[in-house]
């Protein structure tokens, strides 16, 4: 098995050990194998392909619904994946060792790995990212381990409360209009209200209780019976962005478990006037008349002010990406919409007329954000009538036209949530100072928009000798501007646990935006000359 659809088959069903057993396929040809190892023995690999090559496996761990409710019988059932790096052993020849393991073993440790959110699916990260991963912080020692937390992705139940995503785009038309294009702000306000009420109204309806189950608080429960099953004495993981809120939550819940931690993605900004004069000069041009665009395979397009800021929004979190947002927008001056319009094109729609119809495709679980941001949320205090609402959307653009809109958008649904859910089971509030079993380490970047170097250095000074602080001096979301400063710490504690002495650490990323690869590129130039070394990193909307 190697992918969501045939996971889902075993995930959904009352007797999932049964299903699963017939779903398998003795053919290795068909398995999920990592890539060959770059010095394999050639007659080990001609007696078996996969000699020395890890592979990814994929399960499941049943948990508790509610954990502060003894009585309660109800489970919820989390989807993982594991990419073992020992791979398969031949259950005739256990003797066999390769690069001192021996195949088919589990690592001493496991990297348990969680990509952020709310939403962000950690099997999903793992069969993209987990060889990778155990490279950079393990030398390729250490089996890495990603699960959907509860309401994600393949773990059920599953916090869509749509059935078919055809039916949330066209909604998403009429309520996601920003404030600067629209033409009745208080209108279209009480339009997104009324759909966020109507959205929660169908949550209930499908979901029934489970926004009450859905709160950081149980997903770090859920995290510490992943480690359990694991049959690990402490938690070894790497936690971006939002999973740092999971990691956050966890060391302080379960401060005795808490082995190797690493979180990453815990402001000093430089603009350039005549920049800032030319993207002011655009952004007004599409606000006045979106400018008309057009592809061979979806015809007439418009090229919207919102979408240009949600373009913008994204790029932020990848440097790389930023060569191409550079064209588009360079490209939109000079009237030329092709590029944007292409971009928009691959970002839209599900749905594509040109393929055969796909039976009964699995929704995505969008409302799964707004509900465990409202759960972990839902003691603030509601302010009365929509007015103090509007004030707060337009305070919020005004202070960033780039994230203000949508960081609204996110959290106007919490309006309605103690409608339906009115206390969730459980919400953590701190604090965040208990006594560790190890210390954990921080990653804060100086380029962050997402989560800036300050919430790293605030979560540090509540920490206290609890944590360590990397400040990466590099752009993007999260370290993944590489740094070989970075990388060096990060393996040397998941490795062997040791940490810098001081309580911050400045490390600096290898390469600049827009330069990337161009010491690679100019190193290969001088042996290889070739016309066009330019070869950009394609366009990666996160």
């Amino acid at each position: 098995m190697s992918g969501s659809d045939l996971q889902l088959r075993v995930l959904n069903n009352p007797d999932p050990e049964r299903a699963w057993s017939g779903l398998y396929d003795p053919d290795p040809s068909h398995w999920s194998w990592g890539n060959k190892a770059t010095l394999e023995d050639e007659t080990s690999e001609s007696q078996d392909p996969y000699h020395g090559r890890g592979i990814y496996m994929c399960g499941y761990l049943n948990v508790l619904l509610d954990y502060t409710n003894e009585s309660e019988s109800r489970t919820v059932r989390l989807a993982v994946t594991k990419f073992q790096v020992s791979g398969l052993g031949h259950a005739r020849d256990a003797s066999d060792v390769t690069a001192g393991r021996t195949p088919g073993s589990k690592s001493r440790r496991t990297i348990v790995i969680e990509p952020g959110g709310p939403g962000g699916s950690g099997t999903s990260f793992a069969w993209r990212q987990a060889e990778a991963i155990t490279e950079k912080l393990s030398d390729g020692e250490f089996d890495v381990l990603g699960w959907d937390p509860r309401g994600v992705n393949a773990s059920l139940p599953a916090a869509s409360c749509y059935p078919y995503n055809a039916d949330r785009d066209r909604w998403s038309l009429l309520t996601h209009q920003y404030l600067e294009v629209s033409g009745s702000p208080r209108a279209q306000l009480a339009l997104a209200d009324a759909m966020n009420k109507a959205v929660f109204q169908a949550c209930w309806e499908r979901l029934g209780d489970i926004g009450r189950f859905v709160s950081t608080a149980f997903v770090a429960h859920d995290l510490e019976q992943t480690r359990t099953a694991l049959g690990e004495d402490e938690l070894t993981g790497y936690l971006v962005s939002y999973g740092t809120g999971i990691g956050q939550t966890y060391a302080n819940m379960y401060p005795g478990s808490v082995g190797r931690m690493i979180l990453d993605g815990t402001e000093y900004s430089v603009s350039v006037d005549e920049l800032k004069i030319r993207m002011k000069s655009l952004l007004e041009s599409l606000i006045e008349q979106p400018i008309p665009g057009y592809t061979e395979s979806s015809g007439p397009s418009l090229i919207t002010y919102s979408a240009i800021v949600d373009i913008i929004y994204a790029s932020l979190y990848n440097a790389e990406s930023w060569p191409r947002l550079a064209q588009i927008l360079y490209d939109l001056e000079l009237g030329n919409s092709t590029l944007a319009a292409a971009i928009f094109e691959e970002q839209a729609w599900e749905y594509d007329p040109t393929l055969p119809a796909r039976p009964l495709s699995k929704a995505w679980l969008d409302e799964l954000t707004p509900l465990v941001i409202c759960a972990d949320a839902y003691d603030a205090p509601q302010p009365d009538g929509l007015d103090w609402w509007l004030s707060l959307w337009t305070s919020m653009t005004t202070k960033s036209w780039v994230a203000g809109n949508s960081r609204f958008l996110a959290v106007l649904p919490c309006r309605h949530f103690n409608t339906y859910w009115p206390k969730p089971a459980e919400v953590y509030r701190g604090d965040l100072n208990h006594t560790l079993k190890h210390p954990v380490l921080l990653i804060a970047e100086t380029y962050d928009s997402a989560t800036p170097l300050r919430n790293g250095r605030r979560l540090l000074y509540e920490m206290g000798p609890n944590a360590r602080l990397i400040v990466h001096h590099g752009y993007g979301h999260s370290s993944r501007d590489r740094s070989n400063c970075t990388d060096s710490i990060v393996k040397a504690f998941i490795l062997h646990g040791t940490l810098p002495e001081v309580a911050e650490t400045d490390c600096y990323a290898n390469e600049k935006p827009y330069l990337y690869g161009l010491k690679a590129r100019h190193a290969a130039l001088l042996e290889f000359p070739v016309k066009d070394a330019d070869q950009r990193t394609p366009w990666i909307h996160v």
